[in-house]
C-alpha cells in the first residue's frame, strides 16, 4: 500500500468508463494512471475534457499519468487497481497474460483490485489466473453512461449545450443514483474503494451483496437482443404483451432462477414483469434526459460491446444446462439475433 498522502490508482484501459471513473477518482485526490496500449497514448494527451449532461458543463481532467507496459505496475505500490476493459478483452489471450501480471504485482502487497468488466461471474476465473487472494479482489461497475461524440455521432436532444459537447473527449451522465456499484465479496476492497470513491463529491459508490450485486448485472441482459428484435423504439411504445417482449421476460427469469442467484433471485423472478421492465427503462431514460439513452444503448449493446453481451448469456445458458434447465427462451433470443 501507498504511504504516500494521496492513493494511488491504475486504471486499465482508458474508454469511455476509464476516463470518467478517472476524472471522478482524481477528484478524490487520488493519483491517476492509466495502463493502455501503445497506440492509444497519442489520444490521451491532457487534458480531457468531459461534457456532464446533469449540469451542462465542460469538466478538465488533466491529473494524469499513462504507462504502456504492463511490468510498470510490479513494484510499484498501487493502492488500487481499476480494471476497465470489457469482459471478451480481458478473458481473450493477450487479456489473459495481463490478468497474469496484474497477479505477478499485487500477489504479496496490499493492493486491492476492482474487476470493472461486465461479466457473469468472472471472479473465480480471474482469482484463478491471477493467483490473488480473494479478499483483494472485488467486482465493480460503473452506472455513469458515456461516449465520445467524436467517435460516435448520437442525437443531440434539446437541452443539450451542442457546442460544449462537440467539444467534448466524452459526453457522460450520473443519475441513477449510485454512479458506481461494487460487490461485497470482498469487504475490504468495497469498503476502503467506496469511500475513496464517495470522497469525489460528483458521484457516489453502493456497496451490494454479492448475490445481489451478480442478479443486477447479469438478469437484465435479455432486455438488448429483445430491443434490437424490436428496432430500438422508445420505451413507452413497446408492447409488454408483444411475442419478443413475452420471450425476453421468459429470458431474464431463467437467469434469475439459477441457483447462483440464491433466494433473491427466486424473488425476483416472481416480481418480473413486462410491463415492470419497461417503466424501469422508461424510468431510466426519462431520468437522464437529455442524454440520448436510446440511440446509446442501440450503438453500445447494439455494437459496441454486443459480443461482450452475448458471451455473458451464453454462459448463463451453461449455468442453466447444469443445472438441467432448457433455458429456451434466452436461447432463443442468442439465436434470434445471430
Amino acid at each position: 500500500m501507498s504511504h504516500q498522502s494521496n492513493p494511488r490508482v491504475l486504471i486499465v484501459g482508458a474508454g469511455s468508463m476509464g476516463l470518467v471513473c478517472g476524472y471522478i477518482l482524481s477528484e478524490a485526490k487520488a493519483e491517476i494512471t492509466f495502463l493502455v496500449r501503445p497506440h492509444r497514448v497519442k489520444d490521451l494527451s491532457p487534458p480531457r475534457r468531459l461534457y456532464c449532461f446533469n449540469d451542462h458543463k465542460l469538466k478538465t481532467f488533466q491529473a494524469y499519468q499513462v504507462a504502456t507496459d504492463p511490468e510498470h505496475m510490479i513494484d510499484a505500490q498501487y493502492d488500487f487497481i481499476l480494471i476497465t476493459l470489457d469482459t471478451h478483452a480481458l478473458m481473450n489471450e493477450v487479456g489473459t497474460e495481463l490478468v497474469k501480471v496484474i497477479g505477478k504485482a499485487v500477489c504479496g502487497s496490499r493492493t486491492m483490485v476492482v474487476i470493472g468488466s461486465v461479466s457473469f461471474d468472472i471472479r473465480p476465473w480471474f482469482l484463478e489466473t491471477s493467483q490473488i487472494p480473494s479478499e483483494q479482489v472485488a467486482n465493480g461497475m460503473t452506472l455513469v453512461h458515456a461516449y465520445a461524440p467524436s467517435v460516435v455521432k448520437l442525437p443531440i436532444h434539446e437541452g443539450t449545450d451542442r457546442k460544449l459537447l462537440q467539444e467534448a473527449d466524452q459526453g457522460y451522465v450520473d443519475s441513477l443514483g449510485a454512479g458506481f456499484i461494487i460487490s461485497d465479496s470482498a469487504p475490504v476492497v468495497a469498503e476502503k474503494f467506496s469511500a475513496l470513491y464517495n470522497s469525489s463529491t460528483l458521484s457516489s459508490c453502493a456497496v451490494y451483496p454479492a448475490e445481489k450485486y451478480l442478479l443486477f448485472s447479469a438478469s437484465l441482459f435479455p432486455v438488448f437482443p429483445a430491443y434490437e428484435l424490436l428496432g430500438w423504439p422508445d420505451y413507452d411504445a413497446i408492447d409488454p404483451e408483444g411475442e419478443i417482449w413475452r420471450v425476453c421476460i421468459s429470458a431474464m427469469k431463467e437467469i434469475q432462477r439459477l441457483s447462483i442467484m440464491g433466494v433473491m433471485g427466486e424473488g425476483a423472478a416472481e416480481s418480473t414483469s413486462g410491463v415492470g421492465v419497461i417503466q424501469q427503462f422508461s424510468g431510466m431514460a426519462k431520468a437522464m434526459f437529455p442524454f440520448p439513452l436510446v440511440e446509446f444503448y442501440k450503438y453500445h449493446h447494439g455494437g459496441k460491446v454486443v459480443t461482450q453481451d452475448r458471451e455473458l448469456m451464453e454462459i448463463c445458458v451453461s449455468y442453466g444446462k447444469a443445472e438441467g434447465k432448457q433455458m429456451s427462451a434466452l436461447r432463443e433470443l442468442l439465436r434470434r439475433t445471430q
